[in-house]
């Protein structure tokens, strides 16, 4: 995958095949280092791969034998020097962390991380999403706009389009860091 927001997007897109009802992700940074954190309300993994999740020959995928993102996932934080951890988050479902050293020649690009929320937004608009960025804290948490505006369609583009404005300005801390460090990449 040629951007880290497209790992993040089949992380995300298996939680909601496995039955998740919340996706929360958590981005931070610190010197070279992106972290990224991604927790689910779903069933965690099966048993059949619970063992070794990274393993790609073992996956609950029907259509194919072979699922790559964990493995993928795990290539590109470890070429950068960087490491994937996964668990079991603290009220079950999967918790998944990987940290990536930006500042590494072999780093791929974090990639617009508010397109990547609004598209998880309108392909799944009944997910609850939550977004945590750094030292601001949550920037995004589509069951607290549910209940301030009532049962609004989230799939309703002025929604997704306001949304998506305020996500390019709360991620604003986030791009700035990579802009800052880009010079020693």
């Amino acid at each position: 995958m040629k951007e880290i927001s497209l790992h993040i997007l089949d992380i995300v897109e298996n939680s909601v095949k496995a039955g998740a009802k919340t996706v929360t992700l958590e981005f931070s940074w610190k010197g070279t280092f992106f972290s990224l954190r991604i927790t689910d309300d779903g069933p965690g993994f099966p048993d059949s791969i619970k063992d070794n999740p990274t393993d790609p020959f073992k996956t609950t995928r029907k259509e194919r034998k072979v699922g790559l993102g964990l493995p993928l996932l795990k290539d590109s934080a470890e070429q950068t020097g960087g490491k994937l951890r996964i668990g079991t988050g603290e009220k079950g479902g999967v918790e998944i962390e990987a940290d990536f050293d930006m500042g590494h020649i072999d780093s791929k690009p974090i990639g617009d991380l508010a397109d990547l929320m609004t598209t998880c937004i309108a392909a799944w608009p009944k997910m609850n999403w939550i977004v945590k960025l750094g030292e601001e804290g949550e920037i995004l948490n589509t069951a607290a706009i549910r209940s301030e505006l009532g049962e609004v369609d989230m799939g309703n583009r002025q929604i997704r389009n306001f949304i998506s404005e305020q996500l390019k300005t709360d991620f604003k801390p986030l791009n700035d860091w990579v802009e800052k460090i880009s010079p020693s990449i």
